[in-house]
């Protein structure tokens, strides 16, 4: 084999002879096989595609995105009706605050002004205000506060007809009205009383006008009488009064008049 390197061989060297391919071991020529075999063909063509595989899991659902941008103000609503009342020379009304205030020094005069059914809570403070022609064509709760320097004219009182009384206890309520008439059943004794007196500190009065009384009226042992003994009623029409400034703790009968006819 002089046609093979004796020099400056390393492991894994080959060389052709005779068609044939040799690999130096390190000790030796090795045979590996004819030129023609040894040589690596070409790579054959690419395989074709194989299925696709089924789908995989739903992820889990990713994080809520930020809150969009605020919408633009819709339109202004259509400007409301004017008032009835009619505001100059200084007078100016803060609705929110319900405050009237009047900072004007002349005096303010108000006429023809008609309230129906108006009701008026809270305090009202005027000064240098006249009203002329006032009409109120319904009822002026005052919820128990005071009218002052008032000049009262051809004014009536309410009257309560209290019918028929054949219980034996009955009470007189004062929120009925400060005059009251009742026909009392002589077949049974009834005691009389009175209810929903005002406070402490202030007067309550009552008229009672009592038809049939001559038996078995009886009262309260609040209700005192001149004398201590309540009076004799007659079996016609008799007129009695009543009076307490202690809200009913003690309250002052007196006899006005016995058998009207």
């Amino acid at each position: 084999m002089s046609d093979f390197p004796s020099t400056s061989l390393s492991v894994g060297q080959q060389v052709t002879f005779n068609n044939s391919v040799y690999e130096w071991t390190g000790v030796y020529w090795k045979a590996l096989g004819t030129v023609a075999a040894s040589i690596v063909g070409a790579t054959g063509n690419t395989g074709t595609t194989g299925n696709t595989g089924e789908t995989g899991a739903t992820g889990t659902t990713g994080n809520t995105g930020a809150t969009g941008a605020t919408g633009t103000t819709g339109n202004t609503g259509e400007t409301g009706a004017t008032g009835f009342v009619g505001l100059t020379n200084g007078l100016t009304i803060d609705v929110l605050g319900v405050t009237l205030s009047i900072d004007h020094t002349a005096t303010i005069s108000v006429a023809g002004v008609s309230a129906e059914g108006g009701t008026f809570t809270g305090n009202i403070s005027v000064a240098g205000i006249s009203a002329s022609g006032a009409t109120f064509g319904g009822t002026l709760g005052m919820v128990d506060n005071d009218v002052t320097r008032a000049n009262f004219k051809d004014f009536s009182e309410t009257v309560h007809n209290n019918g028929s009384v054949s219980t034996t206890s009955f009470t007189f309520d004062f929120e009925k009205g400060n005059v009251q008439t009742l026909t009392h059943s002589g077949g049974v004794g009834t005691t009389y009383g009175f209810e929903n007196i005002p406070v402490s500190g202030r007067a309550g009065s009552m008229t009672l006008i009592v038809n049939n009384g001559a038996s078995g009226v009886n009262w309260q042992s609040y209700v005192k009488w001149a004398g201590g003994t309540a009076p004799s009623l007659s079996s016609g029409t008799d007129v009695l009064g009543f009076i307490t400034t202690t809200a009913g703790a003690t309250m002052f009968g007196f006899l006005g008049g016995t058998n009207f006819s």
